[in-house]
């Protein structure tokens, strides 16, 4: 009975989808001034699709999103590759900004795609990027 809900989770998974996350960034900035809101958040985002002009797309809308909220994306690193299974591949971005992804941003952005808050998806300091992906995805391997 296990091995069916993983299966089913698989299939979502190998669907196109867009997840995502944020949380504090460890690299917050420290000013004399207590008015000033420099608080830092890492933000991370797969998507999953099998165009890559589209999940570029995706990419370059949150960017101006975040530019016109007075964010902007700070030392972003991004993966890709093949998710198992399907046709679909994917895009994974992690990036620091004084503004955090929303689920209603991406919502009103890309109606038409399922969207999910993932809290598995967070900065690891042991696992390179590809591998922490694959977890997401998969499940750790064992």
């Amino acid at each position: 009975m296990g091995k069916q809900v993983g299966k089913r989770n698989f299939a979502y998974r190998a669907k196109r989808h867009i997840r995502f996350n944020f949380e504090r960034s460890s690299e917050n900035m420290v000013m004399d001034s207590p008015e000033q809101d420099t608080t830092m958040y890492k933000n991370h985002i797969i998507i999953v699709d099998k165009s890559k002009s589209f999940r570029k797309n995706v990419l370059n809308k949150i960017a101006e999103h975040l530019n016109n909220l007075g964010g902007s994306m700070i030392d972003s690193r991004n993966v890709e590759g093949i998710v198992k299974g399907g046709e679909n591949e994917y895009t994974f971005v992690t990036w620091d900004s004084r503004v955090p992804l929303k689920k209603s941003y991406l919502f009103g952005m890309f109606p038409e795609m399922p969207i999910r808050r993932d809290k598995r998806i967070y900065e690891r300091k042991v696992l390179n990027l590809e591998d922490s992906v694959q977890d997401v995805l998969y499940g750790p391997n064992d």
